[in-house]
């Protein structure tokens, strides 16, 4: 018996073209080397056989020498060196055929499942046979079935080969390879599909099944080919990636520190809390080394961060203080009043955050799953201030993995350290069905999201501000000195004369709901033209079609921020005057939460804080001193008057 890739020709009412999931998994500042790591340590995690034991990996770059191996090696894939090559249209040159990546896991169930019927529901089946498609469910850390097309993304030869021991056949091995290229090819006029298989075959009633190899003798040769350490008999998985790309840090940096820094930047958690540990040729990752290792590799910078999560889980942080429960009710608010808890679990946890230590908060959330009652569920928040952190960082972890994107208050001032964890099953869940493909980032459209929960846009905004609200709940500065420095109602000459502080007060107390802090209102004219106003901190112009606000002569400074601007804005007309105009506004005018609307909102260093339920209002946070706001797609023909209040 013999290994060897066979392609198979392309019928022609099958598809051609590219595929097209290589390209969730492309990142600019990411190698395919770092991807690979994350999505192939997710699984390993995923697959554990106790949840509460350490999963163990052990990554080698080999190099292959021996003859006898290379020409083992050689029969496999130099029949296919053609097809290979018509596809990518590129050259593969003989000297990349000396190395491998071998991955061993230890701790892991192996790749159960049927294994001869690729339409089974097992891992057997979605691993090898199945593209976008996962039965995994829960919180568990892969769910979009598209990041094993990593492994095959990491190979010159676009091949993977699983040796696998599993724990329902604990006396067996099996193996197979599969071969993914990026696009279906022609090779000496006639068409092939993308995908080819090495392994064994059973015929079937509805044609040809591949089927791993479990001749022993064959087996045998295939790990002393690629150098495979691992006992024969131990449950698990080896993955070999014969001929690993190479990528521009190559040059620069070797591959081994290449995996371990991607291992460390990927992984930090769940070696910090015991889930994993990994060895790099002959460097162990674990809960022990993992500082120095970042310090080494990654700078101080991020040890210091990774110190701070080892910190949570060394001392055990409810055991010292109590992590503080907040009431469900916080997820209505925008900024959490001064007021929101009791007096003595305020002033214990400003107490905790203010001295340097970690301050603990747990974040209820509802769920709402279609089909069935609402569900209580919860973040937590993990955060520290210290004048010896130098940037403030903040990571998100679901389960397992970092959620690179989710950062909300990394432009915002101080000295801070912060981690949210979403691992409670049931947000985690949520969470997971929100994630795109390669789990940067949660979107609110995902599929999986609208067919399983209702109010998904409404949850995942109030898990995304939450570690915003604790943030500046904790670091509320004096009241006095901002009103002191923003409390002020500001005079601006307009097309209909000079608007004096009197005359603001007076239309603000005609509303049932008082504003406070009105800080600018004006008309609009069809003049670009600068707005006298008798403050310095800002500056409003007046554009065709709409406006800018930007700083006065005199900036905010850094202690002054994080500071919150409403904009309001309303057509004037005959009967609907001055305040009039921002209370009668009717949303077919426009309508700042449409999406398809004409006007053009351009922010820098601000952000929105929501969607508010006022179609002609802006919310926005001040993040930095150098902010701007250019807000146009106004009516021409129409006098718009703004109000800009700070609260």
């Amino acid at each position: 018996m013999s290994m060897e890739i066979k392609f198979n020709i392309n019928p022609p009412g099958d598809v051609r073209g590219e595929n097209s999931v290589m390209n969730n998994f492309r990142a600019e500042s990411l190698t395919e080397l770092e991807i690979f790591i994350r999505e192939f340590l997710q699984n390993v995690l995923d697959n554990r056989i106790d949840s509460k034991v350490e999963a163990r990996v052990n990554i080698q770059l080999k190099k292959i020498e021996d003859q006898k191996s290379l020409q083992f090696i050689d029969d496999i894939f130099k029949p296919a060196i053609p097809f290979i090559t018509a596809a990518q249209s590129t050259k593969f040159i003989k000297n990349d055929r000396t190395e491998a990546l071998v991955l061993e896991e230890f701790e892991t169930k192996g790749i159960t499942g049927v294994t001869n019927n690729s339409d089974a529901d097992g891992n057997w089946s979605k691993f090898w046979h199945h593209q976008a498609k996962s039965n995994k469910s829960g919180g568990l850390n892969g769910r979009a079935g598209q990041g094993k097309i990593s492994y095959n993304m990491m190979s010159n030869v676009w091949t993977i080969f699983g040796l696998t021991r599993t724990i329902e056949e604990p006396h067996k091995n099996y193996l197979i390879g599969k071969c993914i290229l990026p696009d279906t090819f022609n090779h000496d006029g006639k068409p092939y599909k993308s995908q080819a298989f090495i392994s064994d075959y059973e015929k079937v009633e509805y044609g040809i099944q591949p089927v791993p190899y479990e001749d022993e003798n064959l087996i045998n040769k295939f790990c002393n080919a690629f150098l495979i350490s691992r006992q024969a008999n131990q449950i698990g998985t080896t993955w070999v990636i014969p001929f690993p790309k190479k990528n521009p840090k190559d040059d620069l940096v070797s591959k081994n520190d290449q995996i371990i820094q991607a291992v460390i930047k990927g992984y930090y958690y769940s070696i910090l809390k015991r889930k994993l540990s990994v060895r790099i040729g002959n460097i162990n990752i674990d809960k022990d080394s993992i500082i120095e290792l970042a310090r080494s590799q990654l700078g101080k910078s991020e040890a210091s961060f990774y110190a701070f999560i080892k910190e949570i889980f060394d001392q055990n942080t409810s055991l010292i203080y109590e992590t503080i429960l907040f009431s469900p009710k916080w997820t209505s608010f925008d900024y959490l009043p001064e007021d929101f808890l009791d007096a003595k679990k305020s002033s214990q946890l400003k107490k905790t955050f203010q001295s340097g230590q970690i301050a603990a908060i747990k974040l209820p959330i509802t769920l709402h799953p279609k089909g069935s009652k609402k569900i209580n569920s919860f973040i937590t928040v993990f955060i520290k201030s210290d004048k010896a952190i130098m940037n403030t960082t903040e990571a998100f972890i679901r389960t397992d993995l970092v959620i690179s994107e989710e950062k909300k208050i990394t432009k915002l001032p101080g000295n801070v350290y912060a981690l949210v964890v979403a691992d409670h099953p049931e947000i985690a869940s949520f969470l997971a069905d929100c994630e795109i493909a390669n789990h940067t980032k949660f979107d609110g459209s995902m599929q999986s999201a609208k067919e399983n929960y209702s109010q998904v846009p409404e949850t995942l905004a109030v898990v995304r501000k939450g570690i915003r609200l604790v943030y500046q709940y904790l670091s509320h500065r004096q009241a006095q000195r901002i009103e002191n420095l923003l409390n002020k109602f500001i005079s601006i000459k307009a097309s209909k004369g000079l608007l004096t502080k009197k005359t603001i007060k007076d239309e603000e107390a005609k509303k049932e709901d008082e504003v406070k802090n009105i800080d600018e209102t004006t008309m609009i004219s069809e003049v670009d033209d600068e707005i006298e106003t008798d403050t310095k901190f800002f500056k409003i112009i007046s554009k065709k079609g709409g406006f800018r606000i930007q700083p006065g002569s005199s900036k905010f400074s850094k202690e002054d921020l994080p500071a919150r601007i409403k904009i309001q804005t309303g057509y004037e007309t005959i009967d609907h005057e001055g305040i009039k105009a921002f209370l009668n506004h009717h949303p077919f005018d426009y309508n700042f939460k449409d999406p398809n609307s004409l006007i053009s909102i351009q922010l820098d260093s601000l952000s929105r804080v929501k969607d508010s339920d006022t179609p002609n209002e802006l919310q926005l946070d001040i993040e930095g001193v150098d902010f701007s706001a250019e807000i146009s797609g106004f009516k021409h023909n129409s006098r718009l008057r703004v109000r800009v209040v700070i609260y």
